[in-house]
């Protein structure tokens, strides 16, 4: 099927219609475009859009260090009455991923600060946490085969890799302190989303040992990749995990760990999945696909989340 494009041109006032009868002339693609937003929430499992913030609350267009495709895989802290969100800035001149930072006051008014780590390999999903009084941040980095941590010698802006965690192949992870014990899940099939493994340690810097029902999820794409930060609310242990059956980025899916020992592993959706959809609004209109839930002071709940929506690109080829 012949494409027929019009372009107008209008010089000094007068119109010129060309056509272009085109055959194996044109492309058409779409790309995601991702931001992040600001949700909250009476508790971690019913999060939704609040009316005061407006989303997306960072976008590319804010990125000002360098030419930003989108932005992605957001983590909060919240530290001096600051909030600071860390985030995959994926960089359009290698198109791999950065870390940048933003931060704010009040929630609603972001203010991008800079790329903070940059590396010759992608890296994505900054897992930010605190630990004896000290700062440590976990990105992915399955191009690089091992699975890193990084230390804040001044946080936020300056950070140090001090230690690999994992060899390996490994895309998003979750980390907890549950029970006495450190414990890792990290997707050992990045490209296909569809394998969780569990790992376990006294110690976070290691060594780390898997466990034995390791992998923990198998060919299950709906369920295995890690989707934000894990959490206790109510006395249970809750996973965030990605759907990604069919379409990356569709939902997020809350799971509640039952048992998890040394030799046991047991876990259940939670009954009102998903706990984080699509939206109506523009940003997030095709799919979401990260929450990382912090409880503020007065006992409510604040989410960093992702969304996309996708961009249709036409490609002339003469």
């Amino acid at each position: 099927m012949k494409l027929l494009l019009f372009i107008v041109i209008i010089v000094s006032g007068a119109s010129y219609t060309l056509f272009y009868m085109l055959k194996d002339k044109v492309s058409v693609s779409s790309e995601s475009i991702w931001s992040i937003g600001i949700y909250k929430g009476k508790d971690p499992l019913h999060i939704g859009p609040d009316g005061d913030i407006r989303n997306p609350v960072v976008d590319a267009s804010m990125v000002t260090d360098v030419e930003a495709a989108f932005v992605a895989d957001p983590f909060i802290w919240k530290k001096d009455s600051r909030w600071y969100l860390f985030f995959e800035v994926l960089n359009k001149k290698d198109m791999k991923g950065d870390i940048g930072y933003a931060y704010s006051k009040d929630l609603k008014e972001w203010e991008y600060k800079k790329i903070i780590i940059d590396c010759n390999y992608h890296i994505s999903y900054p897992y930010v946490f605190e630990w004896n009084d000290s700062m440590f941040l976990i990105p992915e980095s399955a191009e690089a085969g091992f699975l890193s941590l990084y230390y804040a010698k001044d946080f936020p802006e300056k950070w140090e890799l001090i230690d690999t965690l994992l060899q390996g192949t490994f895309g998003d992870h979750s980390l907890i302190r549950y029970n006495n014990l450190w414990w890792l899940y990290a997707g050992s099939e990045p490209h296909r989303h569809s394998t969780l493994k569990l790992f376990y340690s006294n110690n976070l810097h290691g060594p780390w040992t898997e466990h034995p029902s390791s992998p923990v999820i198998k060919e299950r794409a709906d369920k295995a990749r890690p989707g934000g930060r894990m959490l206790i609310y109510n006395n249970n242990l809750i996973r965030f995990s990605q759907n990604c059956k069919k379409t990356y980025g569709k939902e997020v899916n809350a799971f509640i760990i039952e048992k998890i020992d040394e030799k046991n592993y047991a876990e259940t959706p939670y009954r009102k999945n998903p706990v984080l959809k699509r939206g109506k609004e523009r940003w997030a209109l095709h799919g979401m696909h990260q929450i990382d839930v912090w409880k503020d002071e007065d006992s409510s709940y604040i989410a960093a989340v992702d969304g996309y929506n996708k961009r249709v690109k036409l490609t002339l080829d003469f």
